[in-house]
């Protein structure tokens, strides 16, 4: 009986790597997508690493990151 590599992995849509002091910054407005995508943090790795998910459908979540991240984004 031969298992399939990708029926042991979980599925998921998307992964955002990142310290959560980089997120912090990038959620309140401090740190732009650019100066997190580009830059590196103390540890050396880039301050935010986006992968796809296995699917790799729901890339478009990308553009919703500040808000969802962000807990206190309510509108007046």
């Amino acid at each position: 009986m031969e298992i399939k590599k990708d029926r042991l992995r979980d599925n998921y849509d998307l992964a955002i790597i990142s310290v959560p002091e980089d997120l912090m910054f990038f959620t309140n407005g401090e740190n732009s997508l650019f100066h997190m995508l580009f830059k590196k943090n103390k540890y050396g790795l880039r301050k935010l690493k986006i992968e796809k998910g296995t699917t790799g459908r729901n890339i478009k979540k990308l553009l919703k990151i500040p808000a969802i991240l962000s807990l206190d984004n309510e509108k007046t």
